[in-house]
């Protein structure tokens, strides 16, 4: 009995021994692990971020010991959000766009969500307010709906569209974040809402609602962070600077300036300078408003700085907003295939009998014009020129007409044969779009230019809307452009209308081939960017991805005696020069000028500068 007991003993003491041994090696994993240090850069990232990277390094090596796929996508998200709050937006951005692929892949949509608003506030900070807009939403979309996190996201979209000065429509996102704040008694980001919203009264000049808003937010001032306190009181400065109450601001100006230097908050601290220079100014006080106009400057060369992002980290950006957008073309489904090709067939037959006329009417005028150069030929040197010019043009255009009708011609041939698979006819059809697309464009050009060797035309100066007619004219390559997979981007200026004084079928032809061209010249999943810029002239801008033209090409262009010799596009697209012989001839007629820059490794910029209306 007593040795049975003594086994008893040894085997409950031995029981009791592993349980010990396996809590402690359980306590050890759960106070030096991956977990562990995560945990606490998360608790440590509003006070120390020093603090909190040392804590991610420290994660960072037990995760390179047992790799988690889904632990270093968490990883990554909170070294987005460390280097975020240090104000190092590049490295920031790389990290979120880190835990972005990871959280895609494992299809994990709660933390994608965060990593989508990480991208947004770094789009948000270096003033891509429409993307961030983007990601915000991106955001919204894959997060459930009894989330908190929508009132972060709702006020964000709100923040960029105050940025953007669309005011009517931050109430919107304003009210909803702030009621989704209130139903999930979201307290941290609560008195961030009140402090935007009363931005927004101030912004629309409703100064006495706007006082009594930041008023309202400041009389709890046990609830509020340095940072809320510091927006309040700026957003008082300006609006009893509004007010003309110049006291009164200063006042509050100067109590912001110092909650926002506890803090070190570059943003708010170059804001309550801006505000404090213009105080002073109406003041008098000249030593005073040139101190904090210099810290203005001072915080606004920092900013700079802190918001400058690498090339390579923005062009990833880019490409990851083109790979969005290729997602959902790839979600479109094509429908009535049999019409289209119907289509195509009678667009090629409608097209090769206009080719085939304007040839003949080509050849005709071409040989009156020989015939009349002969006569002139001691008289008028200019005149054989030209006919040399328009025998080396016929010549070119004969080969570049029979080539693709003749190709097209026999793929016809092929497609009522059944020769081709699905997938190959999707092919056939493709080249068949290019190719008539290019033969359409030559014929346009063509028919431009025999009317203008066949008529003297007046050229009729008058007031143009150059936004309006670059928009009619984009409205054409939409359908180009989709089929070659190439985004046209166009960046509206601030005016709603910019109006130049031109030829307006001058510039009808102008934007077609500088446009054309662009799209002709840009590879696939690439951009071509329209914009504006307002000098001494209103210029027009059109800048196409790829690789850059050449200098040799640039000075044929630049030559106004010569037509250029076509070289293919990227997808093969034919052309016969013609289109930039028109722009060329057109530019001084109408004062306009054209420049050409090549930007190494990044592609083509054309500008064009109309004289003002």
């Amino acid at each position: 009995m007593k040795f049975t007991s003594t086994l008893l003993l040894i085997f409950f003491l031995f029981l009791f021994a592993f349980i010990t041994s396996a809590f402690a090696v359980d306590r050890e994993h759960k106070t030096d692990s991956t977990y562990y240090y995560l945990d606490l850069a998360k608790s440590s990232s509003k006070q120390d971020i020093e603090l909190t990277l040392s804590y991610l390094n420290k994660a960072e090596r037990y995760l390179a010991e047992n790799p988690d796929a889904e632990l270093e996508g968490t990883l990554d998200f909170y070294y987005g959000v460390a280097y975020y709050i240090k104000g190092n937006y590049d490295k920031s951005l790389n990290y979120f766009i880190y835990a972005e692929n990871i959280f895609r892949k494992a299809k994990d949509e709660v933390n994608l969500s965060k990593a989508y608003n990480g991208i947004g506030l770094i789009q948000q900070a270096i003033d891509r307010h429409e993307e961030a807009i983007q990601y915000f939403q991106k955001a919204i979309d894959n997060t459930p709906k009894y989330s908190h996190s929508l009132s972060k996201f709702n006020l964000n979209i709100g923040i960029s569209l105050i940025e953007l000065e669309r005011y009517d429509e931050v109430e919107t996102y304003i009210d909803r974040a702030y009621k989704l704040a209130k139903k999930y008694k979201y307290e941290e980001i609560f008195y961030q809402i009140l402090n935007r919203e009363a931005q927004l009264l101030y912004l629309n000049k409703n100064y006495t609602e706007a006082k009594l808003a930041y008023e309202n937010i400041l009389s709890n001032p046990k609830f509020l962070s340095n940072w809320e306190k510091s927006f309040a009181h700026a957003g008082l400065a300006e609006v009893f600077l509004g007010l003309d109450e110049l006291e009164r601001a200063e006042d509050h100006a100067l109590k912001s300036f110092n909650y926002a230097k506890a803090i070190n908050s570059f943003w708010d601290i170059n804001r309550n300078a801006n505000v404090l220079s213009k105080i002073y100014l109406k003041l008098g006080q000249e030593e005073s408003r040139k101190y904090y106009t210099t810290i203005k400057q001072q915080y606004e060369d920092s900013l700079y700085n802190r918001t400058k992002i690498s090339d390579i980290n923005l062009l990833q950006l880019k490409q990851k907003e083109k790979e969005n957008l290729l997602l959902i073309r790839e979600k479109e489904k094509s429908e009535n295939k049999l019409l289209i090709i119907y289509i195509l067939l009678i667009l090629l037959a409608i097209k090769t009998s206009l080719a085939l006329f304007f040839l003949y009417k080509l050849k005709k005028s071409h040989e009156e014009k020989t015939t009349l150069n002969k006569q002139l030929l001691e008289s008028n040197e200019q005149l054989v020129a030209i006919n040399n010019g328009n025998n080396k043009m016929f010549s070119i255009l004969s080969h570049d007409l029979r080539s693709p009708i003749s190709s097209m011609l026999q793929l016809i041939e092929l497609l009522k044969e059944n020769a081709f698979s699905e997938k190959e006819q999707k092919e056939v059809l493709g080249e068949m779009h290019l190719q008539l697309t290019s033969t359409s464009l030559m014929l346009q050009n063509l028919l431009k230019w025999a009317g203008e060797q066949m008529e003297n035309t007046k050229v009729n100066l008058k007031e143009v809307d150059l936004i309006e007619k670059v928009k009619e004219v984009m409205g054409v390559y939409y359908g180009i452009a989709k089929n070659k997979k190439i985004k046209l981007k166009h960046e509206l200026p601030t005016q709603k209308e910019l109006m130049v004084k031109v030829d307006e079928a001058h510039l009808n032809v102008i934007l077609h081939n500088i446009i054309s061209n662009a799209i002709k010249y840009t590879p696939e999943n690439q951009t071509v960017n329209l914009y504006y810029s307002i000098e001494e002239n209103i210029c027009f801008y059109v800048f196409n991805e790829g690789e850059p033209i050449s200098e040799k090409k640039v000075k044929e262009i630049e030559d106004k005696t010569i037509r250029l010799e076509s070289e293919k596009g990227t997808s093969n697209e034919y052309g016969t020069g013609l289109g930039l012989l028109l722009v060329k001839q057109y530019l001084k007629p109408n004062s306009a000028t054209l420049s050409i820059a090549p930007i190494p490794n990044k592609g083509t910029q054309f500008k064009i500068c109309f004289k003002k209306a």
